[in-house]
């Protein structure tokens, strides 16, 4: 069996379980607590968390340790910016320390289907314990009403030098899980020489300070309702490139893990102004969603799987180019030379899926890599459809600390769709192969010096008279209101003639690589490698629902001919993957 499938299934197990298992005590955080209760039950519970600046008695006086847990009842609302409300908890959470550390002995913030974390800290739910008829999240609010166009003020802010609901700093092995964040309000630092304001306005930063190398786990949450005032922009240049104003889910925190079961959705925002990623956890993000957003940078990318992002918008501010997702010019201290990906020595980006993507302008970036000089570079399995104008898939190179890498870029197996003449590019040393390129003109691909082999390239007429695609199904793209013919399995084929079907090399030599590493996170996507993609993940947008995987994915053949591009048929059912299964992460 797939072990992607069993991350996502055992993660979920493991949470929708009563209790998580733990070294240490639990203490417990609702709206009807007291800080000078001992928290230890359910009926003696803190009304704050200990970090929290209104924090008070028995809970101030707690100092977390590994092992513990801290749980929020579900349904109860802790407010940031109405200091009326109740609870209120004085300003930006700050979880900081070392002293506030699990520990790593047993805390593994891997993509592990056997991971162990008791030694980690929780900060979580325990789905039994909730308020109301039914388990519903915690919610983090900052109190401001939603609004999808620029606001004239906003109502409330937040106490503290940084607009911040959730601060971790300097401590590591802490697990965050289960809680929806709203109500930010983006406003004007009081001083700022440059405005990138997602270093600012956010829900979560994840700071290291002196210990870059920090690991923490952010798993489950719904981030949504960002509002932002007027657009006033002065910087027009330089990179990285960032919005004047703007806002989101969380920044910093290069070695930590994003996943499994996020949401960033800003469908209640201006989608224009909100970033779900900045300047910060790239090193794994798996089993997530992004979707009506603009900016996703990230540092320190090593390996992103299973991710589901589309409605990517241009900056709002008419400036910055946005990013769909940029890997930058940080890295972890590992990785001496200032490189954005480790050497570690794979990096890997496989199973995402990335579509109805607005038009946008030259600069906009879709897919931006940065090799560096001795990490090998295997991207497959991916799905890019209805694109509009920019960077769709490109490899920076000299000017951006990135290189040519040496070790080789290896994107195979993918699917792409993209407008017009638009190419990817491909790096030195680079190895182009089995990839399904549907494009009005030429042949998607920017060869440079890299060796280009057994790729399918056709027009978006073939593409539709062959069942890949369909007429008039675009939302948000500019591909001439032709793409993918359904959100399900896009750009699937759906036929044995199909021209993609058991037309590819066959690469498990490719697979093998990755499977004789050393790191568990490569293993794990050697073993997706031997199979067609599993679609990513399914949003239920109405539910706020994330399904994972998409598909029941189909193995590839161990010797003979692969499908070209991400899907592969099987004997007995050609036209695609299985239906999805009915496991859930619920977002409420």
């Amino acid at each position: 069996m797939y072990r992607g499938f069993l991350i996502s299934l055992r993660a979920i197990l493991f949470l929708l379980s009563s209790s998580v298992v733990v070294l240490g005590g639990t203490f417990y955080i609702a709206a009807n607590g007291s800080d000078s209760s001992n928290g230890t039950s359910k009926s003696t519970p803190w009304l704050h968390a200990p970090g929290m600046p209104n924090c008070s008695g028995s809970c101030a006086a707690h100092t977390p340790a590994a092992g513990e847990q801290f749980i929020f009842r579900g349904g109860d609302a802790w407010h940031f910016g109405n200091s009326s409300a109740s609870p209120y908890t004085g300003g930006t959470w700050t979880w900081g320390g070392a002293a506030w550390s699990g520990s790593s002995t047993n805390c593994d913030t891997s993509d592990n289907p056997n991971a162990v974390r008791t030694s980690c800290i929780y900060i979580g739910v325990d789905k039994t314990w909730f308020s109301g008829s039914s388990w519903a999240r915690p919610i983090m609010t900052g109190d401001n009403p939603t609004s999808t166009k620029a606001v004239a003020n906003c109502t409330y802010g937040i106490v503290g030098a940084k607009n911040q609901f959730l601060a971790v700093h300097n401590n590591a092995f802490a697990w965050f899980d289960n809680f929806e964040f709203t109500g930010l309000c983006e406003s004007t630092p009081s001083s700022s020489s440059n405005n990138y304001l997602f270093q600012w306005n956010t829900y979560i930063v994840d700071s290291g300070g002196s210990a870059v190398l920090v690991q923490n786990i952010y798993s489950n949450m719904y981030a949504h309702g960002l509002t932002h005032l007027a657009y006033s922009c002065s910087d027009t240049g330089g990179e990285p490139n960032g919005q004047c104003e703007s806002g989101g889910f969380i920044t910093g925190g290069l070695m930590s893990t994003v996943g499994p079961g996020n949401v960033c959705d800003g469908w209640d925002s201006d989608p224009g102004g909100v970033v779900c990623i900045a300047y910060g956890p790239g090193y794994l993000v798996y089993d997530n969603v992004f979707a009506n957003m603009s900016q996703i940078v990230v540092n320190g990318y090593h390996s992103w799987h299973d991710n589901y992002w589309f409605n990517y918008y241009p900056s709002g501010d008419g400036v910055a180019h946005g990013n769909s997702f940029e890997s930058n010019v940080d890295a972890p201290t590992s990785d001496s030379n200032g490189h954005s990906q480790p050497n570690v020595p794979f990096n890997v980006f496989y199973n995402n899926i990335l579509g109805h993507n607005a038009t946008g302008t030259s600069g906009d970036v879709k897919l931006w890599f940065c090799p560096n000089s001795t990490a090998a570079e295997y991207q497959f399995n991916n799905i890019v459809y209805d694109q509009g104008q920019g960077n769709n898939w490109d490899f920076a190179q000299s000017g951006f600390n990135c290189t040519a890498s040496s070790a080789g870029v290896y994107l195979f197996n993918n699917t792409v769709d993209l407008p017009g003449g638009t190419e990817i590019s491909c790096p030195g040393n680079g190895v182009m192969t089995n990839n399904h390129i549907i494009v009005e003109s030429g042949t998607g691909f920017n060869s440079g010096s890299c060796t280009m082999s057994n790729n399918r390239v056709m027009n978006h007429a073939t593409a539709v008279s062959q069942g890949y695609m369909a007429v008039g199904m675009g939302t948000s793209g500019n591909n001439g209101n032709v793409t993918c013919a359904n959100d399900i399995t896009p750009c699937a084929p759906t036929s044995l003639s199909d021209a993609t079907v058991a037309a590819g090399k066959n690469l498990a030599s490719y697979c093998t690589a990755l499977l004789g590493s050393s790191d568990g996170i490569i293993v794990r996507a050697g073993e997706a490698c031997l199979s067609g993609t599993s679609n990513a993940c399914k949003y239920n947008a109405g539910a706020r629902s994330v399904t994972c995987p998409r598909e029941t994915v189909v193995l590839r053949p161990a010797s003979t001919a692969w499908d070209i591009g991400a899907y592969q048929g099987s004997q007995n059912s050609p036209a695609g993957p299985n239906p999805p299964t009915s496991l859930t992460v619920s977002v409420h």
